[in-house]
């Protein structure tokens, strides 16, 4: 339910603010002035915090708790906390797991910290992340969905992971790559469970052709336009905005989305006579990135759409910048067009 999922999500700041907590609870309080010193929780009841032996005692062991968190990125925002402790419990024992809801949006961001009992835990699930990314083993996954895990190696690693988190959210992806595996489901993950063999087959075919195409630096994920496929082949555009909107108001209700665009591709068939038919594949664009993800997350491979055999594969579309360059141009100079034959008319 909607409560014991916020249950799981802890109330705090973004991943920036969240990181500057850790280091803050992992360091000593310092001491008011005018008070006695008071007593460090991690260091032993007989030494205080402010005496020489319990500093050096209490740095170490702050050191080591830094050492043994993780921050995982790309968990989808419908993953329970049980569902990244499951995944993330094979590296070692967890002793805390931290859930980063977004400060504007009130809502899950899809981070979370991982604190494990023992630093070669930690040090476990970096290494299997990196070796994945290096296409030496599986991508690690939530819910079917592929994750990031990154290691601190201390009090000053934190600190640069959490300047390299803020210098990489202000320095813009025009590509948008980050968006390549929305959409994607691990075959071998639980969201796969009763995925027929033709939509298991057509999701396998469809990645690699979208990382086929982005290999072209002509080409990028667009942020607010969807690529659905296995669309009925009675269903039309009205419908699937409708449906698309739907699916938006019903995992955030007091959004607003509003669609640009709903466009069904079709091909031509002889049949006596040419006529049209549906090819399955539709595209939906959102005018905000927001509802385009909700929208995505909500309907993708989701068997209460369409059907249990054809559920949708919902994914960001790729587009090709010459030819986005090109047809703005065009709008442009019909509207520069339309406005100086109103001038005239006028």
């Amino acid at each position: 339910s909607k409560d014991s999922k916020e249950e799981n999500v802890e109330n705090t700041e973004d991943e920036a603010a969240m990181l500057q907590r850790i280091i803050s609870s992992f360091q000593a309080n310092p001491n008011d002035e005018g008070k006695a010193p008071a007593k460090s929780s991690r260091s032993p009841s007989s030494s205080s915090v402010g005496e020489k032996g319990g500093e050096k005692e209490t740095k170490e062991e702050d050191e080591e708790a830094i050492g043994r968190t993780v921050f995982v990125s790309h968990i989808p925002l419908n993953a329970y906390k049980i569902d990244l402790e499951r995944v993330m419990k094979k590296f070692g024992e967890i002793k805390s797991c931290r859930m980063v809801i977004d400060k504007k949006a009130r809502k899950f961001s899809g981070k979370a910290f991982v604190e494990y009992s023992k630093a070669s835990a930690a040090k476990k699930a970096a290494a299997a992340h990196t070796d994945a990314k290096a296409g030496k083993k599986e991508r690690i996954s939530v819910n079917g969905h592929l994750i990031n895990v990154y290691l601190a190696l201390n009090r000053n690693g934190i600190q640069d992971l959490s300047d390299m988190i803020k210098k990489k959210t202000n320095r813009p992806d025009k590509r948008n790559l980050y968006l390549a595996d929305e959409g994607y489901i691990d075959p071998s993950s639980a969201a796969a469970e009763g995925m027929s063999e033709g939509d298991a087959r057509a999701r396998e075919r469809s990645h690699k052709e979208k990382l086929e195409k982005l290999k072209n630096p002509n080409m990028y994920v667009s942020t607010t336009r969807l690529m659905i496929r296995n669309l009925p082949p009675e269903m039309k555009k009205g419908e699937l905005r409708l449906l698309c909107v739907k699916a938006v108001k019903e995992r955030a209700t007091k959004a607003r989305p509003k669609v640009v665009q709903a466009k069904i591709l079709y091909s031509e068939k002889e049949r006596g006579r040419k006529v049209l038919q549906s090819s399955g594949r539709g595209f939906v664009e959102f005018e905000d990135h927001e509802h385009s993800l909700t929208c995505l997350r909500a309907m993708n491979n989701n068997p209460n759409f369409f059907s249990t055999q054809k559920r949708p594969i919902v994914e960001f579309a790729i587009e090709n910048s010459q030819i986005v360059a090109k047809l703005k141009k065009r709008k442009a100079e019909e509207a520069e067009r339309a406005s100086q034959k109103k001038a005239k008319s006028e």
